[in-house]
């Protein structure tokens, strides 16, 4: 064969090519870059020495119990020498395994089943708390303001001031269509000029 004849290997500079990928080193030193650069990922200083087993939620390698993806991207737990002499017996025949050797299969993948994910839990107790908190603190902070901060109201909130007001706001016939607000113990006033408007409308209502 002319292309595995070594003349034609050294025309072609290919036999340090060939004695790379033909000598046993060759793969251990591919794979210990491949594990250089797998230390030197930033999730994994994170995740440690879970295995990533999908693609998850959004690609990154991260554990989360969710109904819309209930397949994580890496596994719940560690892996450790007796769980992955586990996992080896997995391999096998199941019938082998027990249940608890099972049940620590799942949870070491899993942290919680779907019917615990699914289970109510006592989150409503910790809101009523905040919320009862936020409306005492609310109440207090009201009545601090209105006994040590604003002790007076000012004149304009007086009733009498309120009706004179109104008056005033009729006299400059302010909202004629709508009319003003008519604050308790005042009469009822109607500017001049609406009185003849409003007595038309009702004459052209009747007639």
């Amino acid at each position: 064969m002319l292309i595995g004849s070594k003349p034609i290997l050294r025309q072609c500079g290919l036999r340090g090519l060939l004695h790379r990928f033909a000598s046993p080193q060759g793969p251990s030193r591919r794979s210990s870059n491949y594990e250089a650069r797998d230390n030197d990922d930033p999730h994994r200083r994170i995740i440690g020495n879970r295995e990533i087993v999908c693609h998850g939620m959004n690609g990154n390698p991260t554990y989360i119990d969710s109904w819309d993806y209930p397949f994580p991207a890496i596994r719940y737990r560690e892996c450790t020498p007796e769980l992955m002499a586990l996992r080896e017996k997995e391999r096998g025949d199941w019938r082998k395994l027990t249940i608890g050797e099972k049940k620590c299969l799942y949870r070491a993948s899993f942290r919680q089943t779907f019917s615990e994910l699914q289970a109510p839990n006592s989150d409503w107790k910790c809101i009523i708390g905040v919320v009862l908190m936020g409306i005492s603190l609310s109440f207090w902070l009201h009545l601090f303001i209105h006994h040590k901060v604003q002790v007076k109201w000012p004149e304009s909130f007086s009733t009498e001031n309120r009706i004179a007001q109104y008056y005033r706001q009729v006299d400059l016939n302010m909202q004629p269509f709508s009319g003003v607000y008519r604050p308790p113990g005042a009469e009822l006033r109607i500017h001049a000029k609406n009185k003849s408007m409003l007595k038309k409308a009702h004459e052209d209502e009747t007639n």
